[in-house]
């Protein structure tokens, strides 16, 4: 049957189709040099497809098939991260759920790289093409179950039409849909959608064939993030009160067979996981995230909601009506306003306690992109029910500027003008609402997060103040600080329009290792003789074998933004976690590249090894 009054929320969904193709086309299938599609696979979405290749065409548990001469340029699909070694075995280091979600459109691929006689390969254009319609498909899934949701809220459809407006274009679930197409967030998010819809529909109606769909559901849920299954304490909310929730638990087992149905549909696709780990390493049950884990005792709630880094309520402003949703539920139905709280309150904690609470290199907090559909609700509600034309009419507008705000930075992400993992309130203010090609690649980056404590290793660490000589440490381009004070002592490391390079830092492997896995810190004050003179300049930090044969190569920005010359001395700091294959024979280099040549002083050049331990 059709719905009535459905226009504008279909009107908002068309609108989002087009923007987010758009987007895709032009931001990342065609990209800058007509190629952009090439980059669709990156980041840890090289882990979640290389499933697909590796069993479906080559049959290779071990991905060696990166390496084969044969297979072109795919090399560059292989991430050192893919990988992990467990005492059970090798493994991908991700789970299986959304390459399971992209198998159909695989299929298709091969079949239209069959056709216009592209390489079968698995990575020609033809794959990609199908893992960009995936994306888009699913993206559209989730939309259509979000509007289904807030059907059932009587919410209406001038309302959802908004909604879908905010959701689609109004968070970065538009660019991990166009530009990051293989990444686990829009699977999730219309997974996520559905099973909200199908559960809240079997609390409402007892219909038990909802219960079925809804534990297939939530088996791909887990397959795509374990972490995900988090999403059934929503299923007390979505009853919206106790008597309805004890009905639809009562309910389960009034007729076990759908129940039973329902489990064993769950269970034969969590399977898939553990079928894949055996056939990687002969272990039934591997884990792959190493040493990664969460850090309960110490959850970084603000960072994660109001931190200029990535959080949650900078970067997707729109779910700021969460608040005033809150509200309502508090006057309306203290029982669901209880429900959906704690629900709101778990994830934020367990999100929170990752490790990497900015989840490393990516566009605002993306964890919370699984779970729109869910922080739409009270959001909705809260639109829904504002009784004043005018008091809604400013709310509609301000939500409407913060949606172009959010487009503005979509885009600003994707051409490198927001960081991906090193933003700060002054870096947001410097390129906020910039386009412009100036402000790409301007911001630098600083020190690597690491899993563990970082214990300094005693006598492993070495300052180049410029005032008299240091082990391992070369001294040229040392001159007396003239024109301003050195930060410390009389001499300062002089850079100018005659030299890229100054003193570098060379050591042996030998020098610092301990058998355990390491961190190479740096630290060092600059000083800008001429504005923005350290914008191009690069800390570099190498490794070489003892035939000189570069190992390892890592670039940083010297400054964290351009500047103007103020004779100010300012720190930079950085930090990397050494590659697991040095040797002992192998020499580590740390020296800055003055690429332009330009004019600026360093002073108390520090370089300092500690060793990462393990939390008890």
């Amino acid at each position: 049957m059709k719905e009535s009054g459905a226009g504008l929320s279909h009107s908002s969904l068309v609108i989002v189709l087009l923007v987010t193709v758009f987007f895709a086309y032009f931001h990342r299938w065609k990209g800058e040099d007509g190629n952009g599609w090439e980059a669709l696979i990156d980041g840890d979405s090289k882990g979640y497809y290389a499933y697909l290749p590796a069993y479906f065409i080559y049959d290779d548990p071990g991905y060696t098939f990166f390496n084969d001469s044969g297979n072109g340029s795919i090399s560059r699909y292989y991430s050192g991260r893919l990988l992990v070694s467990t005492e059970k075995g090798t493994v991908n280091k991700n789970y299986t759920g959304v390459a399971v979600m992209l198998t159909p459109f695989f299929f298709l691929g091969h079949t239209l790289a069959m056709a216009v006689n592209e390489p079968l390969n698995g990575y020609s254009w033809p794959y990609f093409l199908m893992v960009m319609v995936a994306s888009l498909v699913y993206f559209l899934a989730g939309l259509y179950f979000l509007r289904k949701i807030l059907r059932t809220y009587q919410i209406g459809d001038a309302t959802i039409g908004f909604i879908l407006l905010m959701t689609g274009l109004g968070t970065n679930l538009l660019y991990y849909t166009s530009i990051h197409a293989a990444m686990s967030h829009v699977y999730s998010f219309a997974l996520i959608s559905a099973f909200v819809y199908f559960m809240r529909m079997y609390c409402l109606n007892i219909s038990r064939s909802y219960l079925i769909v809804a534990g297939v559901l939530l088996a791909l849920i887990i397959l795509v993030r374990p972490v995900n299954l988090l999403v059934v304490m929503v299923i007390p909310f979505l009853a919206g009160s106790t008597t309805v929730l004890y009905r639809a638990f009562i309910s389960l087992f009034n007729k076990p067979f759908y129940l039973v149905t329902a489990f064993f549909a769950f269970c034969a696709i969590v399977f898939i996981q553990f079928y894949i780990f055996h056939w990687q390493s002969g272990s039934w049950w591997v884990w792959s995230y190493g040493e990664e884990g969460f850090i309960f005792s110490n959850p970084q709630i603000y960072k994660v909601l109001f931190s200029f880094r990535k959080g949650l309520f900078i970067y997707t402003p729109v779910l700021l009506m969460i608040i005033p949703g809150l509200v309502y539920l508090f006057r309306s139905n203290k029982y669901e306003f209880m429900a959906y709280s704690a629900n709101l309150l778990l994830l934020i904690f367990v999100i929170s306690s990752w490790w990497n609470w900015y989840y490393g290199d990516g566009f605002g907090q993306r964890a919370f992109i699984d779970y729109y559909s869910v922080l739409m609700i009270p959001a909705a509600l809260a639109l829904q029910h504002i009784r004043s034309i005018v008091v809604k009419a400013v709310v509609f507008f301000l939500l409407s500027v913060l949606i172009t705000i959010s487009l503005i930075q979509n885009y600003a992400y994707r051409y490198q003008i927001i960081h991906p993992s090193a933003m700060n309130f002054e870096k947001y203010k410097y390129v906020f609402l910039k386009t412009g090609d100036r402000f790409r690649n301007v911001l630098g980056t600083d020190k690597q997060l690491v899993y563990g404590k970082l214990q300094p290793l005693e006598g492993k660490s070495w300052t180049n103040d410029g005032e008299s000589p240091i082990s391992f440490w070369s001294s040229s381009n040392i001159v007396d600080a003239v024109q301003s004070p050195a930060y410390s002592g009389s001499k300062v490391i002089s850079y100018t329009d005659s030299n890229e390079y100054g003193p570098a830092f060379e050591i042996k492997a030998v020098n610092f290792m301990t058998g355990k896995e390491l961190y190479c810190r740096t630290t060092l004050w600059w000083q800008q003789q001429q504005d923005t003179a350290c914008k191009s300049a690069l800390v570099i930090i190498e490794v070489n074998d003892s035939t000189g044969r570069n190992k390892h190569w890592f670039p940083m920005q010297l400054a964290d933004m351009p500047r103007k010359a103020d004779a100010v001395w300012r720190k930079s700091h950085f930090g990397l976690i050494l590659p697991s294959d040095i040797v002992s024979d192998d020499v580590l280099k740390v020296y800055v590249w003055n690429r332009n040549k330009t004019n600026f002083f360093l002073d108390d050049f520090k370089v300092s090894f500690l060793e990462i331990q393990p939390y008890n």
